[in-house]
């Protein structure tokens, strides 16, 4: 190992070190609803499908360093679907008018 590998195998650790954490969000997530994270992960548009899908990638662009693309290919969807997510989430929390979702992501805080 030399002077110019040994950032890049540092760059492959952390992006390891993400992605399980990205996984651990998910399958957490997914527990917390009582889903899969193939149904998280899956394109169904039902609310308790979509709830949690926005809430992992909230927590997952929390968490991680990984670009909105980056997290649009964890989830089969692109960028735009990406901001939208966290958008809602963002209005959300801003305005207090869901708080069922409020109560879920406190909750999903203090586990994740």
């Amino acid at each position: 190992m030399n002077y110019w590998t040994q950032p890049a195998m540092k760059e492959r650790l952390d992006i390891r070190d993400q992605t399980k954490a990205a996984e651990n969000i998910l399958s957490k997530v997914a527990k917390f609803y009582g889903l899969t994270t193939d149904d998280i992960l899956g394109k169904c548009r039902e609310r308790r499908f979509v709830k949690a899908r926005f809430i992992s990638i909230y927590f997952i662009k929390q968490k991680t360093e990984f670009t909105l693309v980056t997290i649009g290919k964890i989830f089969n969807r692109d960028h735009a679907s990406i901001i939208h997510a966290l958008n809602t989430i963002k209005t959300v929390r801003e305005l207090h008018y869901e708080t069922d979702m409020l109560e879920d992501l406190k909750k999903l805080s203090n586990i994740i």
